[in-house]
């Protein structure tokens, strides 16, 4: 389990442990709105909420890799 959190180097990763939480409170969410409206929400929004802050760590990540190889 400490290695899904963890970037390849071994160090943790923030944006991993955070999208794990979003995850946990995105499925409480749709389940408590699935329990109240009887139907599923649009999960458009959902899935970019959940993959920006991943997406925005990955891409620091890479524009740091640049920065180092000038």
């Amino acid at each position: 389990m400490k290695g899904f959190f963890s970037e390849a180097d071994g160090k943790p990763s923030f944006s991993r442990v955070a999208t794990a939480v979003l995850i946990a409170f995105s499925l409480v969410w749709v389940t408590r709105l699935v329990e109240h409206n009887h139907a599923l929400p649009d999960f458009t929004g959902l899935c970019f909420f959940i993959g920006t802050l991943y997406g925005l760590n990955k891409a620091a990540a890479a524009a740091s890799a640049i920065g180092q190889n000038k």
